[in-house]
This record gives C-alpha cells, sequence and structure tokens, in this order.
C-alpha cells in the first residue's frame, strides 16, 4: 500500500522498555563497523527533521514525541537503523559553562524512543538552526572563547550520555569551513595549508575533549564534499579539512554529497562517477567512511530520485560502508534540494525511492573492493586552480564509464540486427526473432532468425543469413522450426542450433546440410538456446529445459555435462577449459570437472533488474559482457568482483544476443 495509515501504525504501537543495543565499534578489519557482539553493522538511514517545523527546521523547539515515535516506527518498517540529528546552539548550549535542561530533557525523550524502535543515534553539532546566543558568533575554528567553549560542550554531553550506547558516534559538526580571508599577494597554496593547520587543530581539541569524557566514543566530522576539491566554484570554496590529514583524529571519516556536476553530457552518470571519486578520495585515508548525507536535490520526479539514490548507494558499496539520506520527508517550505530528497511526501506518502531504500536495506552488503588503477587528485593543483579538479573529474569519468561500448545486439524486440556506437544505432538489418548474432572478421554479420513465430509452433519459417556491410547477402540457409544459435566455425562450415528439431547442424557454404547431432534434450522451443563449436571439433550446447550444458563429441556422442540449477541460456568454453554458463538466474564459471569457481547470482545485482543472463562474453580481462533479457539494465560489463564496470544507460529494445566490438579478442 502506498499511503502509510498512519493511525493503524499509531495503534498498533506499544511502549515497551527497550532491550539494550550494543556498542558499535570500528571492525578489525579497520573498514568497517560491528556490534560489540562481533556482528556486521552497516549504519544505513536517513538525517532526521520533521515538515512543518520551518526552515531551518526547528527540530527540538518544536519537538513532538508522539509523531516523532510514529516516525520511528515508518524508519523502522523502511530498514532505517541509524538516524542523524542536529543539536542545536539555541537548545542545548546558550551559556557557555552548562547544557540546557530543557533540550537535554527533549534529546532524552529522543534517546528513548530510538532505543524502542532498535534504532541508532548520530547527533552533530552544536549548530545555527534554531539560533546562536551572542557569544557563539565569532570564528569557531580561531577564537579561542569559542574553542574552549564548544570542548566543554562535548566533554559536558559526552559524559552525560557515556554508557548509552543507542548513540552510534558523535559528529562534530555539519560541513565544516574554515574561513577565506588572505591578504592581497598571499601565496595561495601556503594560505590553504594555513587553513588545514586551523581545522586540524580544532578538530583535535574537539575529539580530545570528547575522548577525555568518553573514550570508548566514536568522533567523526561530517565533511562537506568541497573537503575534496575535485569541484570547486572558486578555490575559496575548498572547506581546509583535508581527508587525510583529519583521519589521524577521527575514528572515520564521513563525507556529505549531492550531484552538482552540470557538464555537459548524462546528469545521472557524470555524477554517480563525481561521487565516487569523492568517496574513493576520502577513503584513501584508510579509516571506514560513512556518507552521512546524500541525496536527489533537483526535481525530475520520484522514479528519477529512485534511480539516482539507488545506484549512488550501489556504486559507492565497499569504498563506503554506511549512507545516510537528507530527510525522512519532503519539506515544502525549504528553499534547497530538501523539497524533494525524502523518503516520503511531506504528507507521508511512501515514494519510489522509500521502496528502493527498503529493497537495499534488506539486501545490501559491503563487498570486498579489489583495488582499481584509477586516477587520483593532485591535491596542491586543485587548491590552487579549479581546472584541475574538471581535469581530475573527466579522466576519472573516462575511467569509471568509458565510452560507451560498441556491440552488435540481436534486438529481437526491433525484429533487426544492429551495431551500438556511443549508444546509437549505426547499422542495422531486419532479423525477425533473431537471438544470435556474429559480426565476422571480413565485417559481415551472421545471425539466426524466425519467421512468423509461435513459442508453441515448430514448423515456423527460419535460418541462418549472412550480410555484408552494404546489405548484400552472402550466405542463407533455410529450415523450419525454431532456431536460436548460429556460429560460423573455422573450417567454413556454419553451426546452427536447430531446437525444434532437437539439432545440431552442420552446413556447408552452399547452404547443404553436411552433418547433424542429436541431442539428449527433447525437440522443442526449450531444447536448446546457444551452441558451439570448440577448437577440438567437440560442441557445446546449452540444454535450456534439461537446467545443463550438454558437450558431444563430432560424432554426437556425449563427452560430458554440466548440471546446474537453472535453465540454461549460454554456454563458453574459456582457454583454461573451464566454461562459463549463464541462464535464467545466474551466470557462473566451473571447471572441467564441473566445480564452481565463481557465480552471480541475479540477486547479487538488484539494481540491474535481471530476468535473464542470456549471452555472455567473457572479454580479455576476464570482466563479463551480458545481454539482460528482458531486463531493467539490457546490456552490462561486469567484474569478477562483482561491480558494474558499465552499463547502457538508455532504453534498448529486448535483445538476447550480444558482441562486444571493440575488443580484439574475447570469448562468447
Amino acid at each position: 500500500m502506498k499511503t502509510l495509515l498512519i493511525s493503524l501504525v499509531l495503534a498498533a504501537t506499544v511502549h515497551v522498555l527497550a532491550a539494550p543495543m550494543p556498542k558499535i565499534r570500528v571492525a578489525a578489519d579497520g573498514q568497517t563497523f560491528i556490534t560489540e557482539d562481533g556482528k556486521p553493522f552497516v549504519p544505513f538511514g536517513v538525517n532526521y527533521y520533521r515538515p512543518d517545523t520551518g526552515w531551518a527546521p526547528q527540530i527540538w523547539k518544536k519537538f513532538d514525541v508522539d509523531a516523532t515515535r510514529n516516525d520511528f516506527t515508518v524508519m523502522k518498517s523502511l530498514g532505517v537503523n541509524c538516524v542523524r540529528v542536529f543539536l542545536t546552539f539555541g537548545s542545548f548550549f546558550t551559556k557557555t559553562n552548562a547544557l540546557d535542561a530543557a533540550g537535554l530533557a527533549k534529546f532524552d525523550q529522543f534517546l528513548t524512543l530510538a532505543e524502542e524502535a532498535g534504532i541508532y543515534v548520530h547527533p552533530t553539532g552544536p549548530d545555527h538552526w534554531e539560533g546562536v546566543p551572542e557569544w557563539a558568533r565569532g570564528d569557531r575554528f580561531t577564537d579561542e572563547k569559542l574553542l574552549s567553549a564548544q570542548e566543554n560542550f562535548w566533554r559536558l554531553f559526552a559524559q552525560r550520555y557515556r554508557g548509552r550506547n543507542v548513540i552510534f558516534a558523535y559528529d562534530l559538526l555539519n560541513e565544516p569551513v574554515v574561513r577565506w580571508n588572505p591578504t592581497e599577494g598571499v601565496d595561495v597554496l601556503a594560505y590553504q595549508r594555513a587553513r588545514e593547520d586551523i581545522a586540524d587543530n580544532w578538530t583535535r581539541r574537539q575529539v580530545a575533549a570528547i575522548k577525555a569524557a568518553d573514550p570508548s566514543a566514536l568522533v567523526t566530522v561530517g565533511l562537506i564534499q568541497w573537503s575534496v576539491p575535485a569541484l570547486l566554484p572558486g578555490v575559496k570554496q575548498y572547506s581546509g579539512f583535508r581527508p587525510a590529514r583529519q583521519a589521524k583524529f577521527l575514528d572515520f571519516m564521513e563525507v556529505h554529497f549531492y550531484p552538482l556536476d552540470h557538464k555537459p553530457g548524462d546528469f545521472d552518470v557524470r555524477n554517480w562517477a563525481y561521487l565516487e571519486s569523492v568517496v574513493r578520495e576520502v577513503a584513501a585515508t584508510g579509516k571506514p567512511v560513512v556518507v552521512a548525507e546524500f541525496g536527489w536535490n533537483r526535481g525530475g520526479g520520484e522514479e528519477q530520485q529512485a534511480r539516482w539514490c539507488a545506484r549512488a548507494v550501489e556504486r559507492t558499496a565497499g569504498i563506503a560502508c554506511g549512507w545516510l539520506n537528507w530527510g525522512l520527508y519532503d519539506v515544502a517550505e525549504a528553499r534547497d534540494g530538501s523539497q524533494f530528497s525524502g523518503l516520503l511526501t511531506t504528507n507521508g506518502t511512501l515514494k519510489a525511492w522509500a521502496r528502493e531504500f527498503q529493497r537495499l536495506a534488506g539486501t545490501l552488503k559491503i563487498p570486498k573492493v579489489q583495488r582499481r588503477d584509477l586516477p587520483m587528485l593532485d591535491w596542491d593543483r586543485c587548491l590552487v586552480d579549479t581546472k584541475a579538479g574538471d581535469e581530475f573529474r573527466a579522466a576519472y569519468f573516462q575511467a569509471v564509464f568509458p565510452v560507451a561500448a560498441s556491440f552488435l545486439y540481436a534486438a529481437e524486440g526491433a525484429k533487426t540486427v544492429c551495431i551500438y556506437d556511443n549508444g546509437k544505432v549505426t547499422w542495422e538489418y531486419p532479423a525477425e526473432m533473431c537471438r544470435d548474432a556474429w559480426r565476422l572478421p571480413n565485417g559481415n554479420v551472421l545471425f539466426a532468425y524466425n519467421k512468423d513465430y509461435n513459442s508453441r509452433h515448430n514448423d515456423n519459417p527460419s535460418g541462418v543469413m549472412e550480410v555484408t556491410p552494404e546489405k548484400k547477402v552472402v550466405f542463407h540457409f533455410q529450415t523450419t522450426g525454431q532456431v536460436w544459435s548460429c556460429q560460423r566455425l573455422a573450417d567454413g562450415n556454419t553451426l546452427v542450433g536447430a531446437a525444434s528439431q532437437g539439432k545440431l547442424l552442420i552446413v556447408d557454404p552452399k547452404g547443404a546440410v553436411v552433418k547433424t547431432i542429436t541431442l539428449k534434450n527433447n525437440p522443442g522451443h526449450s531444447c536448446l538456446r546457444y551452441a558451439r563449436g570448440l577448437a577440438n571439433g567437440n560442441f557445446l550446447v546449452a540444454e535450456e529445459s534439461a537446467k545443463a550444458v550438454r558437450e558431444y563429441d563430432g560424432d554426437g556422442r556425449l563427452v560430458r555435462e554440466f548440471a546446474v540449477d537453472f535453465p540454461t541460456f549460454g554456454c563458453v568454453r574459456l582457454p583454461s577449459g573451464n566454461t562459463v554458463i549463464s541462464g535464467k538466474s545466474a551466470v557462473m564459471e566451473v571447471d572441467e570437472n564441473g566445480k564452481t569457481v565463481w557465480r552471480l547470482d541475479a540477486a547479487e545485482v538488484p539494481q540491474l533488474g535481471i530476468r535473464w543472463f542470456a549471452s555472455v562474453q567473457v572479454l580479455p580481462n576476464g570482466n563479463l559482457f551480458v545481454c539482460n533479457a528482458g531486463g531493467t539494465v539490457p546490456v552490462f560489463e561486469i567484474g569478477r568482483d562483482k561491480r558494474v564496470v558499465w552499463q547502457t544507460e538508455t532504453a534498448l529494445p529486448i535483445g538476447h544476443g550480444v558482441q562486444r566490438l571493440d575488443v580484439k579478442e574475447a570469448w562468447r
């Protein structure tokens, strides 16, 4: 049901004494979090504030216990396990020598509600949202009076909440920036370094105050994305909080990100690359990284928000180990992207992003990420010249989203076989119900076709055709029944996979059948999908309904069989002797004895919306170039670390067969 039935939720909510929550720690690997009893913990949640409390939100001055309790119930149902919430001068620290009792009482209630829901709290501040007392209006980073006051705040606050395991960690401040006020003619790089010195001193002192009161507390600081100078409107926008220098004071790193790269080209893709580059630079510190604010900060509709945000999480999983969306609700009165960044609309209706968020919360795992040779930021140059950041982003974008692959595509949905270059069709030829196609070394295209196709009938006109780039037919074999595969063999003959006949047909250049191989599987629609001739003269056949790939010798004798747990589609013999098998719900590699050496299940890449792992091509680097027949992402390249390297970003007609054309050697 799309609309939350808040009254029913409230009716079903019982106020009970919450079970103690385990303390969160940094894991022994130094890259992730665990509970004190050793269970993995992935901070996944929201920055919490309520609509209709003004902008900036008056979280504590308009604190509503019942509404907040209901929000925690909703958040828990969506998979939220952590909320970041702003502390403010106006409610917690109006005097330099004491915390405000009224604010603390509300925060105590907030923690109790969080414990009841089993959700951790990540307080940040003190900040300006609810007003700033006169004494706090100076430079908080250099004014000794303000530095000491902030130390006192954290010492008192951490001491009061020592032992409250519901507190995940303290965030010293939201998006701190050291002031820019250079004298004329100053050496800009030296001045940037001086700003970094100021930031380091501030962080060191605040952390020390917390640790003195609570040595086991986790501490971080919520860095604005301009703390990584990959995109700066001007060099003065650099925050001065350099992650590599800050890391030595902090238990883990936090960075915020919003899609701000407006260079020409696909906005979504450019900003996924920009995000990844920022997170990777922060992760280079060797500490765990939480993306503590992220969100969709522009219009375009719910589906676009859901798509961008889900992929933002998936692209950074393994580099980052936690994500907190900006806002539970959209806030109509906001003057920025908060108007549409929430999981819920202002009236509590679930958005498309909420449903994607819930899916991610239930499936998200932090993979081990292999090191990649990617561009690294020239920090010193970026601090004095914004063009250096532009050049870095362009290089990084090209590295992680290379120019769209050139590939041949058996597009049954368009009744053509076609070539895509840079996302556009540059060549096509009519080919009804084509599921297998090859561009041959001579530049011609070989493909199978089925006219008047009906999956229940086995007498339709079908065959295999070869056409030149100029679209001249130079080979045409005609038969009847469903034909799903074709291949030009080394001797010049053509292998035809005739499913309706339950046979492999070897056809000479004149179109005569010179040999037949009768398959073990029953003839019909699902008898086979792809059949491939091997260098040793044998034939490898994906026999779909048998859930097997079978190898026959040149005389049709069964040599071996690889039984799997899914209907099969593709089969590729590698130079190593291993075999790659694709099908309904998985793609896998097995050795000569059928032992699995690698496997990818559809559930591991939910963002791709796998319907069928159909055609698979193994590239020279070991990556797989895959046709996802009828799925969300029609064609993609994926590494053996199960990270998507490239994917089509535009809609394609349904297809089953694909061949990458811009590689010299590959196996399919």
